[in-house]
Order: structure tokens, then sequence, then C-alpha cells
């Protein structure tokens, strides 16, 4: 209200006071916003309005938490199986299109993703995943799909970093 002060009790003050402090404590919030010790959250109970392709997926852009640099890590398709399996226990699942099947990130070599936080883009047709990621993301061994940086005509320019891990020791067959 014009002329108020926060120091009077005036009604405008007592409804965004607490939204205020509530703000100013986020850091005290728990940096996992899924965690899996967190009660399950249900699909059937968030009413998200995603738009799916026609074959049922929505592209995940994963990034590393900020803390550690924010760096775009990899992109992979997600059904509503998927996202649900991801929010209920706060580790990345996805859809792979070539073996038709749900899996959950570091299924097989221990390279997990935990959620920190996740949002929706504008258009509600693609996912963005902040996430604590534990070794490489991708299967080639570096930190990053997005590892091989191209030059103005599009060609590859060596890699400005070592792989993480030997594919060959973790993805054994």
């Amino acid at each position: 209200m014009p002329g108020c002060r926060a120091d009077t009790g005036c009604e405008c003050h007592l409804l965004i006071l607490p939204k205020v402090k509530a703000l100013r404590n986020r850091e005290s919030m728990p940096q996992n916003l899924l965690a899996p010790e967190a009660p399950p959250l249900r699909n059937e109970l968030m009413n998200l309005n995603l738009k799916y392709d026609d074959r049922g997926l929505i592209p995940a852009i994963v990034q590393e938490s900020a803390e550690k640099g924010g760096r775009v890590i990899m992109m992979a398709w997600m059904n509503e199986d998927s996202l649900k399996h991801s929010v209920e226990t706060g580790y990345m699942h996805y859809w792979s299109r070539s073996r038709q099947k749900l899996w959950k990130k570091g299924e097989s070599s221990g390279h997990t993703q935990k959620i920190l936080r996740w949002f929706v883009d504008c258009d509600r047709d693609t996912l963005l995943f902040e996430v604590e990621q534990i070794g490489g993301a991708c299967h080639t061994g570096y930190a990053s799909c997005f590892y091989t940086e191209l030059d103005k005509q599009g060609n590859d320019l060596p890699p400005q970093e070592e792989p993480l891990f030997n594919p060959d020791s973790v993805y054994k067959a």
C-alpha cells in the first residue's frame, strides 16, 4: 500500500514479509529437492501439461550442478514412465530409443545422476535437469557428451579434455 512501512504491521506487509523471509532462507534449503529419502512424488498428482512428441517422448537436457560449473553434460529422451521413475527416485531415468526400454543412468557404469532441480521450457516441450553427476556422463568416457568442438567449417577440433574412464573396462559385454 502507498506510504506504508514494514514496521507498521499493515496488511500488505503481513502477506509479503513471510515470502521475503522464505526467499532469504533459500540457502538453507536442501540441495537435492527430489531426495530419495523424501516422500515419493506421484505423476498423477502433478499437472505438468507437458508436450510429448508423436512417439510419446520429450527431450531432457542435463547439466551438472551450478557449483560444478553448470556444464551441459548430455541430452536424452524421456517418456512418462522414465519421468515418473526419475521424480520418484530422485535419480535420472531415460527411454532408450534404440533398445526400446527404460534405463536408469548409471545402471551398468555406476555413473548416476542425482536430481537437484528441474525445469520446463516456455513451450513445455523440453525439460532441463540440474544434477549431481557421479563419474562421466558420456558412454565414451568423457565428462560430457559435448566434448567435440567444431570449427567454423563444421570440422571436429581435437578434444580439450581427457576421458574420465575407459569405456571398455566399464561396459563389459
